[in-house]
Order: C-alpha cells, then structure tokens, then sequence
C-alpha cells in the first residue's frame, strides 16, 4: 500500500531518477523505472563470503540500487526508500526459521540523532516476512570516526570492540541486516559480538556490497 503511494504521489517518474516517460518499466524488483535506470539495474550478487562470515549480498553496490541508497540514507519515508524496501521483499533473501531474531548494526551517534535509519526500515519488514522476530541486540559503545575515510585494515581497527551485546534472551540464530556492506568489518564486529554473547549462529544480509 505505502508503495503504491510513494510510486503514484511521491514520485510520479522514475522512482531512481525522476524521468517522466510515458512508457516506464516495471522489471522482477516491482519498481517502475524508466528504461536508462532499469537497465542500469544490477544482476543479483548473493554470496559474498567474508572470511569466518558468510554474507549475503542482494546486489552489487553500484548502477541504479546505488542511486537509490545515496538518496534514501538521508531522506526520511523518501520514496527511493520505499522502492529500496520493495525491491528487497521481491528479492531472494535467504530462508531462515521463524525461531530466527533479525537486528542491524546499531547506527552512529549521528544517525540516531536524526531518527531515520535505512537499515532498521528494511530490515523490520524482512523480518516479518519471514515471519520472525526483529530486536535490537547490540548497542555501540562510543563513537568513532567516519568509516568511509578508512582503508579496509583502518575500519577494522577502528571498529573493534565498539559493539556490545544489549542484554536479555540470547537467540539461537541471528540475522544482521546492514544496507552497504564493504569490507564487511561493520558486519564481522556486529557478529563477534554476537557470538560473544552466546548466539551460536550468525547469518549476515545486506542489500548492497562493494565487490
């Protein structure tokens, strides 16, 4: 329903770009795109493995679901984060039991400050889908520096131990939800954590990953 809204009202184009044609394209991820962007629309990526982690990827970090990421990370219920949400329900996430408990990574202090998160927003409704259970499991210690300014060795270090468990029934299998995966040291810290605490299975999905 909100889908179909933010597709009709929101944004009457091309939900990634914007262009109104009259003939707009709606491909196996349910979004109406004109024919520029659903062409620009990666192939599916699924695994992605991490050493010590599997990782599940839904696309590669690049073309039209990058253009939607950009935009929906900092704009609130925006309709590219709609179609973001949509086009992962659509998707083929791995199954997982209902007994399964799905969480994110918990957000910068400047995210929380702003009360919108890309990750929790979709992650919520993976979860119900598959009829789970989504909790928030971990909180993040103290603050660091901007990741994204980091080389791959710096993010590890700059990451480790910054994430401890929230307390309460520790499940068996957990779900880590993130949107952009790079050198997936967000999504091995988050896990170690987790596994610290007692969870004996791991399971990490993202809908994009720089390959």
């Amino acid at each position: 329903m909100w889908g179909i809204f933010a597709d009709a009202f929101l944004l009457p184009g091309c939900v990634a770009c914007g262009e109104l044609e009259e003939r707009m394209v709606r491909g196996d991820h349910g979004l109406r795109l004109c024919q520029i962007c659903e062409q620009a629309w990666p192939k599916a990526l699924g695994d992605l493995p991490l050493p010590g982690l599997s990782r599940f990827a839904l696309w590669p970090y690049e073309g039209t679901v990058r253009r939607l990421l950009v935009q929906a990370k900092d704009m609130p219920y925006c309709a590219q984060a709609w179609a973001l949400r949509r086009a992962a329900l659509a998707a083929r996430v791995p199954l997982v039991s209902t007994e399964t408990v799905w969480c994110v990574t918990p957000p910068s202090r400047r995210r929380r400050w702003s009360a919108w998160y890309l990750p929790k927003f979709v992650a919520e409704s993976l979860a119900r889908s598959h009829r789970c259970q989504f909790r928030s499991l971990l909180v993040r210690k103290q603050q660091r520096g901007n990741q994204s300014d980091l080389s791959g060795a710096e993010r590890r270090a700059n990451l480790q131990g910054v994430f401890r468990w929230r307390g309460g029934l520790v499940p068996k299998t957990v779900v880590i939800f993130d949107d952009v995966s790079t050198t997936g040291a967000t999504l091995k810290e988050a896990a170690r954590a987790l596994r610290e605490a007692g969870v004996q299975e791991v399971i990490t999905v993202c809908l994009a990953a720089v390959e």
